[in-house]
């Protein structure tokens, strides 16, 4: 009886599934990446700062209160020359109302990146129609080890950001047939939502007009009414904020590509979608910091990178044209749009760095799709998948492994890439907090011989001259460290806290009580600046 009475309730719960695939299988394949994302994740949660995260967060004087995040939209923050205020408010808005330790932030970012993988699946299953595939290629993109950079590092949380909206409104476009003016409205408001996250946002808005232009020209109109009313107010207000990163003089000079002529950057973008190809394909050497410029032509650098490249895009043009496929030709376009954006046309902060290939993989993943979708399901093919998909999720668990802190991460890509002055100079930070001041000091030389005029490494300097109680030389590199940074006032919060600490330390009050002044007109309601003020005056009246 008891027997009889199991077996009708599964034949039930069977007839239920079978009516219900769909939703039973998007359930099952959301509780998977679940799994799969925090089990590959859970060791960085304990993870504490890492490099920039110890500026734009934990020493972040615009973080430690809500009141402070009207300052994000109007262009003021710790690094003035992005227009991010929805990622300044997402940290602040974590910091202040969740948890000011790094666990907050990591599981946060986490559960960000696997609504993304979802998204990814869905957006590729409505496209292609081939739920198992799509689910695949949705999970590679979810342990790939190019996309640790960009989960991992808190201040690299704009990434998966713009990339949640983004995805957001793609989903929304392709998933509802038909749309009204209200829900192009919606649309354009999570493409908004995007681009306050990140400027790369932009790109979502030619995707979406690409996929109107091939799959929807009814609704263009429509798009183009809110799109040409919202781009022009963000870009009113960059100006208006004057947050033009390529405008940068003191940023120019530092970072090698972009003190580049556009001849040198033409030389060197063959090689940098060669490096996006080939660390998709087999992802061994990873490291942050790349800076590297290709400045002549010759085979290595140029003539081979090139060849391959080129080979790339005319077999996938040639496919476009043979085939007429105007789903392989839209992941085509998003593949382009990516890697267009980070080719250096417009120069950038780094050469190339593996957070920058989050949106274009997902290009890459749905040509793929579209080329495989066809062959015929073979055991030999799911095996070939588990061990790629095992291979990536290993390569991955070892890179997090990297990140467990500062040393070990800029340790193991200093011997990657050993010509990165910002390398060097992340490397001396960290070994002179771990107390090792003398190996520290050697890397912080090292960088300053590549970039005697990056504001770190003066500061840095500076504070191994404070650790030895050489108050004049440290007074000496806080000071070139201003006046060579001219933007060194505005975003060096430590430079200025240091050098009054020092200044006092030599009893040169009246020098104090001028820095503070500076300081305080800079960082109004700090409590340092506020809180030492009294002192030097009094100091200042003794004598």
């Amino acid at each position: 009886m008891l027997l009889k009475t199991l077996s009708d309730k599964f034949k039930i719960l069977n007839k239920f599934v079978n009516r219900n695939k769909g939703v039973f299988y998007n359930l099952l394949f959301i509780f998977l990446c679940f799994i799969i994302g925090f089990s590959l994740y859970f060791k960085s949660f304990k993870y504490d700062y890492i490099w920039d995260d110890y500026f734009g967060i934990k020493i972040n004087p615009f973080i430690g209160s809500l009141k402070n995040i009207i300052f994000y939209f109007k262009g003021l923050g710790i690094n003035l020359t992005y227009y991010r205020p929805l990622s300044g408010t997402y940290f602040n808005l974590i910091y202040n109302l969740i948890d000011k330790t790094p666990f907050s932030f990591h599981i946060i970012q986490t559960s960000i990146h696997i609504l993304n993988s979802l998204l990814i699946f869905l957006i590729l299953n409505l496209m292609l129609k081939k739920r198992a595939l799509s689910a695949f290629l949705a999970l590679i993109f979810l342990v790939h080890p190019i996309n640790i950079e960009g989960v991992i590092w808190i201040s690299a949380a704009a990434g998966p950001l713009f990339m949640l909206f983004g995805l957001i409104a793609v989903y929304y476009l392709i998933a509802n047939k038909e749309l009204k003016i209200s829900d192009y409205y919606l649309i354009d408001i999570f493409l908004f939502l995007s681009l306050l996250s990140l400027e790369t946002g932009i790109v979502f808005f030619l995707l979406i007009f690409a996929y109107l232009i091939l799959f929807r020209k009814k609704g263009l109109i429509k798009y183009m009414f809110f799109t040409v009313i919202l781009l022009p107010i963000y870009f009113f207000f960059r100006f208006v904020t004057k947050s033009l990163y390529t405008n940068t003089p003191v940023i120019k000079d530092l970072i090698p590509i972009m003190h580049a002529s556009l001849l040198e950057r033409i030389y060197t973008m063959p090689k940098i979608v060669l490096f996006y190809l080939t660390t998709f394909l087999y992802p061994k050497d990873l490291s942050i910091s790349q800076h590297w410029v290709v400045k002549t032509i010759n085979f290595n650098d140029f003539i081979f990178p090139l060849i391959i490249v080129l080979i790339f895009f005319i077999l996938c043009l040639i496919y476009i044209v043979k085939t007429n496929n105007k789903t392989f030709l839209f992941f085509f376009i998003w593949f382009c749009l990516g890697i267009g954006i980070h080719s250096q046309i417009i120069p950038l902060s780094m050469t190339v760095a593996e957070r920058w290939f989050y949106f274009p993989i997902i290009g890459l993943l749905g040509m793929i799709e579209v080329l495989i979708k066809n062959i015929k399901y073979k055991k030999s093919l799911v095996i070939v998948g588990v061990i790629i998909f095992s291979s990536l999720y290993l390569r991955s668990y070892y890179r997090i492994l990297n990140w467990k802190n500062t040393i070990t991460l800029f340790q193991h890509d200093q011997k990657i890439n050993k010509t990165s002055y910002d390398l060097e100079n992340n490397l001396g930070t960290a070994l002179i907090r771990a107390g090792k001041l003398k190996e520290g000091e050697k890397h912080v030389r090292n960088s300053i011989k590549v970039a005697p005029n990056l504001l770190e490494n003066r500061n840095n300097l500076g504070i191994i001259y404070e650790l030895k109680e050489d108050y004049k030389n440290a007074e000496k590199s806080y000071k070139i460290a201003l006046k060579k940074n001219p933007l060194a006032k505005l975003y060096l919060y430590t430079t200025y806290k240091r050098l009054v600490i020092v200044l006092i330390k030599q009893q040169k009050f009246e020098e104090a009580h001028n820095y503070l002044n500076k300081a305080l007109l800079i960082y109004p309601s700090d409590d340092f600046f506020k809180s030492i003020k009294p002192y030097v005056k009094e100091r200042l009246n003794e004598l």
